[in-house]
């Protein structure tokens, strides 16, 4: 389990219990009487290049050069397990232990998802004849979002980064294939709790090379547009942009996780763009004294 905690929050956290954590080994928690083993030895990163983590461009959708942008080297950690990744988490300090287990991370300057800084990319030929344009569809033109494509690029060189290859949907006729190549593992921890592995499907364990995603997100959160981001008709250095004939969504500047759920959402339930039905988010609680009660629901696009 992950525990936003806002910028603003002051973390109240057991100073023991947080060196504990920082060790890879968890105190028994207060009238549990049980203890969380050691974490397991660290996954070993694999050396590849950030091409062969995205989807190859359709023919004529992306320059060359631009393409050739995302040949530099980096190495993956794949589909690491929730024990693999806390250790991660610890290692990095991109979180720490609370009393009960849960893992607690800052997000930085941004405490919730920034609808001011997504959008589409707009190609009239494409995807852009079919989308309301407006406050919240808002465009972007390939040359801007190839501009920036290249800053991630360039931004991810060399960087160890995390892959999580799953589905989002628990039905493999209606759920989608989804990549998600994050920089922090806070992030990777996010994707392995909400989204779902291809074993839990009864599908075969991937592989980096053989799966073969629908869309795939790069999350960059090191990267902002400090230098061009008026001339790239965005709000601020931060974006998130959403290129549908491309199947590629780029986040940088933000360690939301909600950013990655929202392009996650929104391609699963059709890409935004032409209305389905999505039982996306749902609850159900029970209650001894009144046989259970269950809520569900659907939050629309807009927000």
């Amino acid at each position: 389990m992950v525990v936003i905690v806002r910028d603003s929050a002051t973390a109240r956290l057991n100073a023991r219990k947080a060196a504990a954590a920082q060790s890879g080994v968890l105190t028994p928690d207060a009238g549990s009487g049980t203890q969380t083993p050691p974490l397991p030895a660290p996954a070993v990163p694999v050396a590849t290049t950030l091409a062969s983590l995205i989807p190859d461009a359709p023919a004529g959708v992306v320059p060359a050069d631009v393409a050739a942008a995302a040949d530099v080297p980096v190495n993956v950690y794949y589909n690491l397990t929730l024990a693999e990744v806390q250790r991660h988490e610890l290692a990095l300090g991109e979180a720490v232990r609370a009393a009960n287990g849960a893992m607690v991370v800052r997000t930085g300057k941004y405490t919730g998802r920034s609808p001011k800084d997504r959008f589409i990319v707009n190609r009239p030929d494409g995807i852009g004849a079919k989308v309301d344009w407006g406050e919240v569809n808002q465009p972007i033109s390939p040359a801007h979002n190839d501009a920036l494509f290249e800053l991630v690029a360039a931004g991810l060189a060399g960087k160890t980064l995390y892959v999580f290859d799953g589905y989002v949907g628990a039905s493999v006729i209606s759920g989608k294939r989804v990549r998600v190549v994050t920089l922090n593992a806070y992030l990777h921890h996010f994707c392995v709790n909400m989204l779902i592995p291809p074993a839990a499907l009864g599908q075969p364990v991937p592989t980096l090379d053989a799966f073969e995603p629908e869309f795939t997100v790069l999350s960059a959160s090191c990267v902002t547009d400090e230098a061009g981001w008026r001339e790239h008709g965005l709000n601020s250095s931060t974006f998130i942009t959403f290129d549908f004939e491309r199947r590629l969504g780029m986040i940088g500047g933000s360690l939301y996780s909600g950013e990655i759920k929202k392009y996650v959402g929104r391609r699963a339930s059709g890409g935004g763009v032409r209305a389905v039905s999505c039982s996306w988010f749902c609850g159900a609680s029970c209650a001894a004294s009144s046989g259970g009660a269950w809520e569900t629901g659907c939050r629309g696009a807009r927000d």
